[in-house]
């Protein structure tokens, strides 16, 4: 029915404490409120996140999707953007809106109103999406250089039409061989979706 990565500031114990609490928190309001906007979800969960932690020097970053049918809403909440890769051309896009910023603000900060937007989008049999935690973003490729989410969108867009897991394994064999492994200093998630 969904899926979502948050990754929480900071490092050590308090870190992994928030990542716990966080987690209940996410998972609640994701099922309770089910027939609400996802918009009006995140900001629940916003809530709930300012209330357990805003007293901290903390904070989430996040992305939630919620599947139906064939149409996929997505909240971003100041987290790299989510790749999406056409099944028929493989053209891959981040997604966003149109016009003006696609990323809300951080959650589980006090003091700070947001409003999280989101964005509706079909996905189609071969259709892939790709999301991933900053780590990725922070380790250089082989060439010395930093990836950026276009950089990441061009090896989706060269991975094989294959599984969800050839796509990773992919994108994750060029972004991350094993000598670069040893370089990450951040918890690395990668997740992709693909409809059948």
């Amino acid at each position: 029915i969904g899926a979502s990565l948050f990754d929480v500031s900071g490092h050590g114990i308090s870190s992994g404490l928030i990542s716990i609490l966080s987690r209940s928190v996410i998972s609640r309001n994701f099922h309770r409120y089910g027939d609400r906007k996802l918009a009006e979800v995140a900001s629940h969960i916003n809530a709930d996140l300012v209330e357990d932690i805003g007293g901290l020097d903390h904070y989430l970053s996040g992305i939630i999707l919620r599947f139906k049918s064939d149409v996929v809403e997505y909240v971003n909440a100041g987290h790299p953007d989510l790749l999406y890769r056409k099944g028929s051309s493989r053209k891959t896009m981040p997604v966003k809106q149109k016009e003006g910023e696609s990323r809300s603000f951080f959650m589980g900060i006090k003091d700070i109103d947001v409003d999280y937007d989101c964005l509706r989008f079909k996905v189609l049999p071969g259709d892939a999406l790709l999301f991933f935690s900053d780590a990725l973003l922070e380790t250089p490729g082989a060439d010395g250089k930093p990836w950026s989410v276009e950089r990441i969108a061009e090896l989706l867009q060269s991975a094989p039409d294959g599984s969800a897991k050839e796509i990773i394994g992919h994108v994750m064999a060029v972004a991350m061989p094993p000598e670069r492994e040893a370089k990450i200093s951040d918890d690395l998630t990668v997740i992709c979706i693909r409809r059948k």
